[in-house]
């Protein structure tokens, strides 16, 4: 493990430089007393409840990254809301690293609603990528017996200690990743012990309080980017105004915003790549981007070919943009409608508010329910065409 403590050391360090400045300008962490408890949901009648014993409040566990450098180290179990994590790398000795950022009521300024608060977690797999956290933005994670050093910048997730569990508020289940063949659990090498893994299993007390922080980050994300609107169909939402951004369709976002206006949408990617230090992703709605540079992607649907919109992904947006993987379906709130030097349109994300949509969730969300049927009645309607222009040529 001496090579990992190294590499912590130096990621450390890179990550104070980085942070520096962010720390002049972000409200610290609320005072807590010793007996301390999550505070009341603003927005609900109903109070969050306590926090499961083992847990200890993301603020009290920043405190520790504020006292003086003197060695000292720190244990700790959080659950917090994940809002920034950048895809697994290697380190330059070859071990992984998946850097993430949490917040919960004890340690979010709603009023100071910042890309970058939170506390900020670097978990360490000397073997088995698979084993490292992968949740989406908006997800809730359980991190036990993290560690912090006093004086650093950055909790710990040690290859030997961390284990964790992910709860997605959308499917309202318990993920683990994508294992594929890797197994949940093994015994450690040449040993004849128990079989271990980094996997977590929450107690029910844990899963009530990871739904009820769920609610909760939903709620002040609704509060902070003003009220979603139900876009029935085209014709009628013109009549339909609002002081929040709107929820649009990529065909009415020319008419209703102007230039440097923000919106939120629906969409399911169709690929994506690098672009300089950002990430470009190709996404659609089922509707046409009016006023885009016209283009041609290979491997995308006939059906979707005057449906594409590029959006520019930068800045911690430009983080998750590798995450996010053809045939996805995401919720983008405040992504900004800008003009090229030439004439064209285009769009752009820079924060990271990015909400991975299930399958399971199209019944209870109406903007991914209309999107799956427009993408649906698209295709159908492309099938019909090519079978009657086939039936046409045959007869001639």
């Amino acid at each position: 493990m001496k090579r990992v403590a190294e590499e912590v050391d130096c990621e450390s360090k890179r990550q104070k430089r980085d942070f520096s400045a962010h720390a002049l300008q972000t409200p610290p962490p609320k005072p807590l007393s010793a007996s301390f408890s999550v505070p009341t949901l603003a927005s609900s009648s109903l109070p969050l409840p306590q926090i499961p014993s083992g847990f200890t409040p993301i603020s009290r566990v920043q405190l520790t990254l504020q006292a003086p450098a003197n060695g000292g180290r720190n244990v700790f179990s959080v659950i917090g809301v994940v809002t920034y994590i950048t895809p697994a790398r290697t380190t330059v000795n070859g071990n992984w690293m998946c850097p993430l950022r949490i917040v919960d009521p004890s340690n979010c300024e709603e009023s100071h609603r910042s890309s970058k608060e939170g506390l900020m977690v670097n978990c360490f797999r000397v073997t088995r990528k698979e084993w490292l956290p992968s949740p989406s933005v908006g997800s809730v994670i359980l991190l036990r017996d993290i560690v912090t050093k006093n004086g650093d910048m950055t909790a710990i997730g040690y290859d030997d200690k961390l284990q964790w569990a992910v709860y997605d508020p959308l499917t309202q289940k318990i993920g683990r990743g994508k294992l594929g063949n890797t197994p949940e659990s093994e015994a450690p090498a040449g040993a004849l012990g128990v079989p271990s893994g980094p996997f977590y299993v929450p107690t029910e007390t844990d899963l009530a309080y990871c739904v009820a922080l769920g609610k909760w980050w939903r709620a002040i994300s609704q509060a902070a980017t003003g009220t979603i609107h139900q876009i029935e169909a085209e014709s009628s939402f013109s009549s339909r105004r609002s002081f929040g951004r709107k929820h649009l369709l990529m065909s009415q976002v020319m008419t209703e915003i102007e230039i440097d206006g923000y919106f939120d949408c629906t969409v399911r990617i169709i690929d994506g790549h690098p672009n300089g230090s950002a990430h470009r992703l190709y996404v659609t709605d089922g509707t046409p981007f009016k006023g885009g540079r016209p283009f041609q992607m290979s491997g995308c649907s006939a059906s979707l070919v005057d449906c594409i919109t590029p959006i520019e992904m930068s800045d911690d947006a430009g983080r998750e943009g590798p995450n996010m993987l053809p045939g996805e379906y995401y919720m983008l709130r405040n992504v900004r409608f800008m003009q090229d030097k030439e004439g064209y349109v285009k769009a752009k994300l820079v924060e990271p508010k990015i909400h991975k949509l299930e399958f399971d969730s199209a019944n209870h969300d109406e903007h991914f329910k209309a999107l799956l049927e427009r993408l649906r009645t698209r295709e159908d309607n492309y099938e019909r065409d090519v079978r009657s222009t086939s039936v046409g040529q045959a007869r001639n």
